[in-house]
């Protein structure tokens, strides 16, 4: 590609600039705790969390990664992992109740996942959003297993000196364990 950008990130760019989204700003947060836990404990994912915690376990706790899971817009659900990433996340506003939709905030693994609808992984300054520059992630979507409609998404993120093309895989095999 002769230092291009690969062209699921290109695109998602493009969208992300149509959108109006600012590459400096943050996702925002569309929901209080209150109405996140309301909205989870509800959520056709919510049953599945043991399923993704005990698949993803090692990932969160070894490899200092974050277990992020999103309802089919792109807020965020569900989240836990390795409390420095969880602590160095939280002035991005990688926190339950924060919209990480392309729409909203540019591109990364779990929002470009729900625009195209297939696993994606994003490293460093292929998000949009400068903030999140020195985090990679990986991003599977869950899809309803009878209307194939998409539930939410798996996404797995750490700092970018734990990227590893295998964490692609682990989130695409445990999107499709949820499915089933």
């Amino acid at each position: 590609m002769g230092g291009g950008v690969r062209a699921v990130v290109a695109q998602s760019w493009a969208r992300s600039g149509e959108a109006g989204v600012d590459p400096g700003n943050i996702a925002p947060i569309v929901m209080d705790d209150r109405e996140v836990e309301e909205r989870w404990s509800r959520h056709p994912l919510y049953p599945v969390l043991p399923v993704l915690r005990d698949l993803l376990a090692s990932a969160t706790s070894e490899s200092a990664h974050m277990l992020v899971i999103s309802d089919a817009v792109g807020v965020l659900m569900w989240m836990e992992g390795h409390h420095r990433v969880v602590e160095d996340t939280h002035d991005m506003h990688l926190v339950r109740g924060a919209d990480w939709s392309e729409r909203r905030a540019g591109t990364n693994a779990l929002g470009t996942a729900i625009a195209v609808d297939h696993p994606v992984q994003i490293f460093s300054a292929e998000h949009y959003n400068r903030v999140v520059h020195p985090w990679q992630c990986s991003g599977a979507p869950i899809h309803d297993p009878a209307t194939r409609e998409i539930l939410g998404v798996v996404d797995l993120t750490g700092d970018l000196r734990t990227a590893h093309p295998h964490t692609l895989a682990l989130v695409t095999a445990a999107a499709g364990m949820a499915e089933v």
